[in-house]
């Protein structure tokens, strides 16, 4: 799979690049009190641990998953506090009955999330939380004013998440928008991040035109020394239906 692959590659240099990925992270592990953070729980995408490391102290069994090996074992080695497991989110069979699903920053990455919502809430209790956070359409507003063909992912509304976490059998109870601003010196310098985290863009034109993409996107969207990269994201708290 590329997009294994991709956060493979990029594992070791991630956490120094990812600070929105940080700030979504922060953002949903705020949902949960600290008197909600008990019982068995199975967190998809882990990642490095972004969000496993701000949910801690967890009271029960805390599992954290990815399906990268590289990214697993940061995230192990920065959270050692909790189990972690290299697991498909696609295919989490064996895992429930658990009380929370939470995921951050993962759902979005794949071409039909409702099935793997489906799959899920069948490893959740009667009583099972999610809580989800997505990249939405809005991220990267600048470079696809440019350049629209440049992104792999379908960046889907917040609505349309919506549809799709109640399709799965959930019953949101709190759903927020949120969005970040991130700053580069350049055009240049922000792929280069975006490569970095693993979020490499489609290769679809040739040298001359990302030459030039580059140039308007720091003449337009450049101010003060920097550019700025804007990204959306959706949350979701939902409890089984």
């Amino acid at each position: 799979m590329n997009e294994i692959r991709n956060f493979d590659r990029v594992a070791d240099s991630y956490d120094q690049l990812a600070e929105p990925q940080a700030a979504l992270a922060r953002t949903l592990a705020s949902w949960l009190t600290p008197a909600e953070r008990r019982g068995r729980a199975v967190e998809f995408g882990a990642g490095t641990g972004f969000l496993t490391q701000r949910l801690v102290p967890w009271i029960g069994t805390y599992l954290a998953t990815d399906a990268s090996p590289a990214m697993k074992l940061v995230g192990q080695t920065r959270c050692p506090f909790n189990a972690w497991a290299r697991r498909d989110a696609r295919m989490p069979e064996g895992l429930g009955p658990v009380n929370w699903v939470l995921s951050c920053n993962l759902l979005q990455w794949f071409e039909d999330p409702g099935l793997a919502l489906k799959a899920w809430r069948e490893e959740m209790a009667p009583d099972g939380e999610l809580a989800v956070a997505v990249l939405v359409r809005g991220t990267f507003s600048e470079l696809l004013a440019l350049l629209p063909e440049a992104m792999q992912v379908r960046w889907r509304s917040g609505a349309e998440w919506e549809q799709i976490v109640r399709d799965a059998g959930f019953v949101p109870n709190r759903i927020e928008r949120w969005e970040y601003t991130s700053k580069y010196p350049c055009a240049r310098d922000f792929l280069r991040a975006v490569h970095g985290m693993g979020l490499a863009p489609r290769r679809v034109v040739g040298p001359g035109k990302l030459r030039t993409t580059l140039g308007l996107y720091d003449e337009i969207f450049g101010v003060g020394g920097t550019v700025r990269a804007t990204w959306r994201g959706w949350l979701a708290r939902a409890r089984r239906a």
